[in-house]
């Protein structure tokens, strides 16, 4: 949120706030907190004076200034504790907005405070009032009247002021009576979850929770109802007004009255739907990935270890957080992993590989290859590493298989397999890169709003190396499974039409010039029996074909017939063409026609294709003139 405020406005509103600049310094204080704590003083660093936590965990200074949600801050000289929401401001700086913890314990005269100290627009200020008014004398009744009249009309003058600062606010503030009802709700609940506010006070919380997570929410806020504890915050669902789910951060206190007596909750909930989602993802992927992948801070110390980590040295994950990466890394080779770490530093943007030795928990070392490079603060500063790394031990069995085979002559069979699963390996290893940038991607999504010149240049190098490895990887990998007949052919039914237009769709997006593949369906579709890796192939390969041959020239086309004992699909573009003496050639592997030696390529796609029509007994009919473009049809049998 973007808020302007005064020193005089600070004060008025906000007499308790703090303000700190980026070295974690106290640059100024609201006027009431000075009398809670007197012995606080600007330039100062915040810890001096306070000890921050959330969830019962105590805070360092990087985790007060990236907390999102509410935090506690304890005096260290006095008991007196405060709830402080953190706003970032200019500068790397932070304000500190928030309020005293007031309980039945709390006592005015024991902090050196009044009830003028608080803001003429906070609840709190009005309830100690009251509480002080029950405890004067009759002979202050008249004096006291006075007071409530003034303090009324300086509350009619900042309500509006106050209500502003309340529906600025981004999350969700909310207060329910002691049977659960709605009393009050700011219009983030309106933005968020699309019911009014005049349809939603007066109802009962609960009833707007997911139907599954209504027990759960219950269980989460006994122990504070119970008095257990002084706040709970957990991860629940809402549903909204339009049936979709929404993930909320819940945080909770009990009111009271001034017999200490519980009137119902007051507090906040944050819409964590988009982080929920992004968390998700990026533990499928951290989950499902084989590489290694780490975040450590400046000093080496771990923060984060994928659970990969576990199945390569044997250590679990929490027995690596907190610990220096040199624990886990063979002593002879401290040094050059220094330079490399210096050299990362150095560097401005982009990843460095190292390959070296990582312990495992029986003392043995693993040979890996790690792709590092540096997480930047919103100062732009670094703050982390993240890095992805690979066992490289099979690929360095591979490269000296091979060069023993050279060296024995061995058949050239067996070459060629040890080279096929070289290059495997070694064009595995550009992996590293797409799983980085990804996960940086996902990183930043789950805490920061990030602009699109960040995701954009995440991108660019995921399209070139997946660029690069499509062609070596899929397709010599794939012709070598073919050549070695471990494919696979488990059929299912498929509902062709929508499965080719998504198909379509994917490689439309992958296209830079704005060209577009377009489908026609003639005859009456029908679902067909086919392994869907069988047809991703065969129609990938003439769609990107049909794309790459034919740049600056008419959209290519892909059309389905079906008749009563058949289907066919016809890809056309007006491309190059096949000059007519080479046509022969056209299913050979690695073959490639003169007039396109300017394309990249390694001559495999035709040959895939070739493949699973035979093995799903089709039949191709290739139509081509160059110059004009090419034509080719794949007919199959209708299975029954």
């Amino acid at each position: 949120m973007d808020i302007q405020f005064s020193e005089e406005d600070l004060q008025e509103v906000f007499p308790f706030h703090l303000i700190i600049d980026s070295d974690s310094k106290i640059q100024s204080f609201g006027k009431s907190i000075s009398k809670a704590v007197p012995q606080i003083v600007c330039g100062q660093r915040v810890l001096d004076f306070f000890e921050a936590e959330y969830c019962g965990k105590q805070l360092s200074v990087a985790e007060i200034f990236n907390a999102k949600d509410v935090i506690i801050f304890k005096a260290k000289n006095n008991s007196i504790q405060f709830k402080y929401q953190l706003v970032h401001l200019p500068e790397g700086k932070i304000l500190l907005l928030g309020l005293p913890i007031i309980n039945h314990q709390f006592s005015l005269e024991k902090h050196h405070l009044s009830i003028n100290d608080f803001a003429k627009s906070d609840n709190t200020g009005e309830q100690l009032f009251l509480i002080q008014a029950t405890k004067r004398s009759l002979n202050d009744a008249e004096e006291i009247n006075r007071e409530w009249i003034t303090k009324n009309k300086e509350l009619a003058k900042t309500k509006e002021r106050f209500e502003m600062v309340v529906n600025s606010v981004n999350d969700i503030i909310f207060q329910t009576d002691n049977d659960g009802y709605w009393t009050f709700l700011n219009k983030a609940w309106t933005d968020i979850m699309q019911f009014t506010l005049e349809e939603s006070i007066g109802k009962l919380f609960f009833t707007y929770l997911h139907p599954e997570d209504v027990q759960r929410n219950y269980d989460l806020f006994l122990p504070l109802i119970n008095r257990e504890k002084s706040y709970c915050t957990h991860q629940i669902r809402y549903v909204a007004k339009d049936g979709k789910t929404k993930w909320m951060k819940v945080y909770a206190i009990l009111s009271f009255d001034e017999a200490g007596n519980i009137t119902g909750t007051t507090g906040t909930l944050q819409d964590i739907t988009m982080q929920k989602e992004n968390s998700e993802k990026f533990e499928l992927l951290a989950n499902n990935v084989s590489d290694i992948v780490t975040i450590n801070d400046l000093e080496t110390n771990y923060t984060y270890v994928s659970p990969s980590f576990t199945y390569v040295t044997g250590f679990k994950p929490e027995e690596v957080i907190g610990k220096p990466a040199m624990s886990f890394l063979d002593e002879r080779e401290f040094e050059n992993i220094d330079a490399f770490r210096k050299k990362l530093l150095e560097s401005e943007k982009g990843n460095r590989f190292i390959e070296h030795h990582l312990k495992t928990k029986t003392g043995a070392l693993r040979l890996i290859e790690t792709s590092s490079r540096i997480i930047y603060d919103h100062n732009g500063k670094p703050s982390s590493y993240i890095s992805s790394s690979r066992l490289v031990e099979e690929r360095k069995r591979a490269e000296n298989a091979i060069i023993k085979v050279l060296k024995d002559e061995q058949e050239v069979s067996q070459l060629k397999s040890k080279f096929i699963s070289l290059v495997s390996h070694e064009m595995k290893t550009p992996m590293t890169s797409i799983y980085t940038g990804v996960e940086i991607m996902e990183l930043k999504a789950m805490k920061n709003k990030v602009d699109d010149a960040v995701f954009g240049n995440q991108f660019e190098i995921i399209k070139s190396e997946v660029s690069r490895l499509n062609d070596l990887i899929e397709k010599i990998l794939f012709w070598g499974k073919l050549e070695g007949g471990k494919i696979s052919n488990a059929k299912e039914e498929i509902d062709l039409v929508d499965y080719l237009k998504n198909l379509c769709e994917h490689y439309n997006r992958l296209q830079t010039d704005g060209r577009m593949i377009s489908i026609q369906v003639n005859g009456k579709p029908s679902d067909i029996m086919m392994d869907p890796m069988h047809l991703d192939r065969l129609t990938g390969n003439l769609i990107a074909n049909a794309f790459k041959y034919s740049q600056g020239r008419p959209n290519p086309v892909l059309e389905l017939d079906f008749r009563d004992t058949s289907w066919s699909l016809t890809v056309k573009d007006f491309g190059l063409g096949i000059p007519e003496k080479e046509k022969h050639l056209l299913f050979q592997s690695f073959f490639r026609a003169s007039n396109v030696e300017h394309i990249k390529g390694n001559g495999l796609g035709m040959v895939v294709v070739k493949y699973f029509a035979d093995i799903n007994k089709g039949i191709l009919n290739v139509s081509s003139k160059e110059g004009a473009g090419t034509e080719i049809t794949v007919t199959f049998p209708i299975s029954k």
